[in-house]
């Protein structure tokens, strides 16, 4: 019995640090929403729908990170377009030109954001 309340108590200081972070991180999400133009706010919703299961928050999870790294508009669409790895390739289709657009726009102020 003693092991079981345990557990439970160690999952719940586990779920307070989780939501906790998760937490900071919306906080985080709504303080760089605010600064971003419309076409980057469009980027944001559309990579949160497309790249963000990958790349949390412009971060590293199965795909690297995207935050701190100066990556031309063409070298975002090429990756996006073609894919490469475990990426999936997303084709004018699933992504239009101006979508991608948005989600470049988006991108590139991750990584003004986020630099030191």
């Amino acid at each position: 019995m003693l092991k079981i309340g345990l557990l439970f108590a160690a999952t719940m200081v586990c779920l307070a640090i989780t939501g906790a972070s998760c937490q900071q991180r919306n906080a985080s999400t709504e303080l760089q929403t605010e600064a971003l133009d419309p076409q980057a706010r469009q980027g944001q919703a559309l990579f949160a729908h497309y790249c963000d299961k990958c790349h949390p928050g412009g971060n590293a999870r199965i795909g690297p990170s995207l935050a701190k790294k100066d990556l031309s508009r063409e070298v975002i669409r090429v990756q996006v377009r073609s894919g490469k790895g475990i990426m999936p390739a997303f084709d004018k289709i699933k992504i239009s030109d101006p979508n991608l657009d948005a989600i470049v726009k988006y991108i590139q102020s991750l990584e003004t954001q986020q630099k030191p």
